[in-house]
């Protein structure tokens, strides 16, 4: 009988600790305790053995794998969240970073785009000067020039005329009197003629000095748009080559992100499944 409940403790030793449950385990254990008692002679040595197996089992064994259930069950819900982690950190980027570059980039766009309109804008102004300008100098030209062509040489508005008076008598016929008294009466039928003379130079004088004044303010406008179109441009530029550069290194940062999103959720999923897999299979 001794070798009977030793055999059947060992078959069922074989069998429960190497590959059935912690349940079977001890259900098998209870069957070789009702072996034991059922055969009626055993001694106490083998009796006590199977009590002290049972015991180890009940105080000991499964103390420990609930013990290292409850870790292991921890370990699972702590990589579980790591992997849901992953999907929160690439979501968050998704919903506030992108949306933050596309303001970004559409903000800088419509900067860019201002600047462009800005721009055509200057360069139809500086083109609308720069025709006044050159129809200031084309009047200013004229006036001055036919005020050169009354007088083009100091004093002879004064003189054109007087050469007249010595027109129409014979100092050898006629008395001195009556030559000064012929050069008279011709310088004074000339004395209006002045009169008009002068007063229109003077207009012109005037003009001249006028469209040469509005033409010098012209130029310097025209300079002055000149110089803001330049700096609208280049303004432009810059805007340009920021939204490009904006485009890139957004472009880049989403690439990166979305590998980074990639190994996060492949190396915590690798780690899930490492845990997992022996429990979902069966195999513990």
């Amino acid at each position: 009988m001794r070798v009977a409940a030793v055999t059947v403790f060992a078959a069922a030793g074989e069998a429960g600790l190497m590959s059935a449950p912690l349940k079977a385990l001890n259900e098998q254990l209870s069957m070789v305790e009702q072996s034991v008692k059922a055969a009626g002679k055993v001694t106490p040595g083998v009796y006590a053995t199977v009590q002290k197996m049972k015991g180890m089992v009940e105080k000991v064994i499964e103390p420990a794998i609930v013990e290292a259930h409850g870790a292991d069950q921890q370990l699972v819900y702590v990589t579980h969240k790591e992997v849901l982690a992953c999907d929160t950190s690439y979501q968050s980027f998704v919903d506030n970073d992108i949306a933050e570059g596309w303001a970004v980039l559409n903000k800088t766009k419509t900067e860019w785009s201002g600047c462009e309109g800005d721009v055509e804008v200057l360069k139809q102004r500086f083109a609308k000067c720069l025709d006044d300008r050159d129809l200031l100098v084309q009047h200013n030209n004229t006036i001055c020039c036919q005020e050169f062509a009354m007088c083009p040489s100091e004093g002879h508005c004064e003189t054109v005329k007087l050469d007249q008076a010595h027109v129409g008598c014979d100092y050898k016929s006629k008395k001195p009197e009556e030559c000064f008294a012929h050069a008279e009466s011709l310088v004074a039928s000339l004395e209006g003629y002045f009169i008009e003379q002068d007063a229109r130079y003077e207009a012109l004088r005037l003009q001249c000095a006028k469209f040469t004044s509005a033409v010098k303010a012209k130029v310097a406008e025209c300079a002055y748009l000149q110089e803001a179109v330049n700096a609208k441009v280049s303004e432009t530029n810059d805007w340009a080559e920021r939204f490009n550069n904006g485009g890139e290194a957004f472009t880049q940062k989403c690439a990166t992100r979305c590998a980074d999103y990639k190994t996060c959720r492949k190396e915590k999923e690798t780690q899930y499944l490492k845990i997992t897999g022996p429990c979902e299979s069966g195999d513990y």
